[in-house]
């Protein structure tokens, strides 16, 4: 295999390696600024965070990610009355690593 081939080999491999952390990357977010109301037994709205699965390739799993994303994106989660808001590199991580995960998935679809 030539040089080139195995340099793409390892990249796409990395590629793949990262969109599969997306959820590892954020666990520490979604924990402190969403469980209060979403995950550790709370489901507000039906959603429990922390049971919510990380396989973007299930219709129903990526709308509720793309969701969230969305409602984060636009200030709505968490709610304006919360006295710890998410960082603005919260929210960068948020945004890069689950709307990087989304724009992923929607490109196999």
């Amino acid at each position: 295999m030539s040089r080139i081939s195995w340099i793409a080999f390892l990249f796409l491999g990395l590629a793949n390696l990262g969109a599969k952390d997306w959820k590892n990357e954020l666990s520490e977010i979604l924990e402190f600024h969403c469980y209060d109301c979403h995950g550790d037994g709370a489901k507000k709205g039906g959603l429990a965070m922390d049971e919510l699965s990380d396989k973007l390739d299930d219709p129903a799993v990526f709308a509720k990610w793309e969701r969230i994303y969305d409602r984060s994106l636009n200030g709505e989660m968490p709610p304006k009355k919360v006295k710890d808001r998410p960082t603005r590199e919260d929210l960068t991580s948020i945004y890069k690593n689950l709307g990087q995960a989304l724009v992923t998935q929607h490109a196999k679809d």
